[in-house]
This record gives structure tokens, C-alpha cells and sequence, in this order.
């Protein structure tokens, strides 16, 4: 009789190990599943380039789109030719695909307006009329690594071909 109790005891703490065993697979395939086929991405700030926006450590949800906006702030996958080991960054969106981009000595005019006036001389002036990718900018003019960057390293690799992630976040001056 003392047997047949130990072995019901036995199967029962079986059953129990399966089930919670089974519980967790289902929790950790559903997050998975969750976690890459949500509609939006939780990024957490890294460095000072969007000073004085967003800071060290700020967590940011971004929404999933198609259609990103002058002057919105993205998140994107740095391209391998910066040799940042593609490494994800957040920058403002200054211009988008089939806008017209003039980088002068220290002006940046997208569709023929000012949008931002910078310290470091450019010595490669850019003129496109149609833009083909996108132009980003920390807004930390004084400490970022970004589109602006590239062109004033005489560059011609300095547009974001794909962007996936952005929010309307205002810029703070």
C-alpha cells in the first residue's frame, strides 16, 4: 500500500513538472512571437547626440510605420559602411526619400528651407535634388555621429536607406 502511494505521489509530482514545464514554453514562445512581430520598439537611449531631447538611459516607445516624417525621431540599424557593427541609433529625421537636400559651408536647407545651421565648416558641398534615402541629425550638434558627420568626413555614403521605427518627439533648443 506504501508503494502504491509513493508512485502516486511520484506521478502526480510528474504531471506537475509537465505542466509548469509546458506553461513556460508557451509564455516564452508567445513573448518571442510578441516581441517580434509588435507594432512598436522599446529602445533605451544610449550617449548624449540627442541632447537636449533625450538623455542617457531615457526609454522610448517607437511605433512601426511606413510613412516617417521630416524632423520625427527614428530608430534604425547603423549602416555597415559607418563601422558602427550596425549597432541600432536614434536621430531626428531632417530629410526623407525624394526630398531636395543642399548642405552648404554651415547650412543645411531641405526643400529649398533652413533647417539647421551647424559650427564644423563643410569643405564638400552636397547638392541632390531627389533623395534616395534618408538624412539624419542628433540634435546635439556638438556630440554626434550621423548623417552631417559623414558628408563633413567628404563621404558620399552618409543617407539611412531604411527606417522602420519613429515618433513625433519634439526638439527642445
Amino acid at each position: 500500500e506504501d508503494l502504491i502511494m509513493v508512485k502516486k505521489r511520484k506521478r502526480r509530482r510528474l504531471r506537475k513538472i509537465w505542466k509548469n514545464t509546458l506553461f513556460m514554453l508557451a509564455v516564452i514562445g508567445i513573448s518571442t512571437l510578441i516581441h517580434l512581430y509588435a507594432p512598436y520598439k522599446i529602445a533605451v537611449v544610449s550617449g548624449s547626440s540627442m541632447e537636449p531631447t533625450l538623455h542617457d538611459r531615457d526609454i522610448i516607445l517607437f511605433i512601426k510605420t511606413n510613412n516617417v516624417k521630416d524632423n520625427q525621431v527614428a530608430i534604425f540599424k547603423s549602416p555597415k559602411s559607418w563601422k558602427l557593427n550596425e549597432e541600432w541609433l536614434i536621430k531626428r529625421v531632417l530629410a526623407k526619400p525624394g526630398d531636395k537636400l543642399s548642405i552648404t559651408e554651415h547650412d543645411i536647407y531641405v526643400n529649398n528651407k533652413l533647417v539647421e545651421t551647424f559650427k564644423n565648416k563643410n569643405e564638400y558641398p552636397v547638392f541632390i535634388k531627389n533623395l534616395d534615402g534618408y538624412f539624419v541629425r542628433g540634435d546635439n550638434s556638438d556630440r554626434t555621429y550621423d548623417s552631417l558627420a559623414r558628408v563633413l568626413e567628404g563621404s558620399d555614403d552618409f543617407l539611412i536607406k531604411d527606417i522602420e521605427y519613429s515618433k513625433n518627439i519634439e526638439k527642445k533648443k
